[in-house]
């Protein structure tokens, strides 16, 4: 039976958050780059 351990869970969780992190980083940065764009 395949047991998942805290630690693998723990580093589960982590890569999970760094791709939110990523992804709303480049949401945030695509919106500036937007509105730069309509002021120039």
């Amino acid at each position: 039976m395949f047991r998942v351990t805290q630690s693998d869970r723990i580093a589960c969780n982590r890569a999970n958050q760094a791709k939110e992190t990523a992804l709303l980083t480049q949401v945030t940065l695509g919106s500036l780059g937007n509105q730069l764009n309509q002021q120039i």
